[in-house]
């Protein structure tokens, strides 16, 4: 299978639940990554989705993280900036305007906030949503990355602790 996507449930001892640790809420850069105008740095990214992880919470509604990365034999190895350029536009033409893109891992991960989501049946919204930007990215990038590709999607569940 050239592209690798999962729809998962995330455990309370992932990182991804600690977000808002990890996040300095007193001075946030929010800044465009400089290089890719429709993507936020790791910083602002990071900051809005510990916002969105609480307005979740109060709301008691889900959201979805979507995640892209590519497969690679050293960790340390950064996605080229030219695909990098090709993977956010595809991002941006599959989402809402109200999705947050960026960076989750600087140069390596690239993310998607997606806000209010359907109710926790919604297991079939996460899957439609993967897909879809699975196929759109597959188009999107060259078949030598796309084959490298790893699409995943979280639905974080509203109301869990910090």
């Amino acid at each position: 299978m050239a592209l690798s996507a999962r729809t998962q449930q995330i455990p309370l001892i992932d990182p991804v639940l600690r977000i808002v640790e990890e996040t300095d809420q007193s001075s946030c850069d929010l800044a465009r990554d400089v290089s890719l105008e429709t993507a936020y740095n790791q910083h602002a990214f990071r900051y809005f989705l510990g916002q969105e992880r609480k307005r979740s919470e109060r709301s008691n509604r889900p959201f979805l993280l979507l995640l892209v990365d590519l497969e690679q034999q050293q960790l340390n190895r950064r996605i080229d900036t030219s695909v990098a350029s090709k993977l956010f536009a595809g991002l941006s033409a599959g989402l809402r305007d109200t999705d947050v893109i960026g960076w989750y891992h600087d140069g390596r991960v690239a993310g998607a906030v997606l806000t209010h989501v359907e109710e926790p049946s919604s297991t079939n919204v996460s899957t439609e949503i993967r897909i879809r930007i699975t196929n759109l990215l597959r188009r999107t990038l060259p078949s030598v990355t796309a084959a490298r590709l790893q699409v995943r999607v979280y639905q974080l569940p509203a109301g869990l602790p910090q």
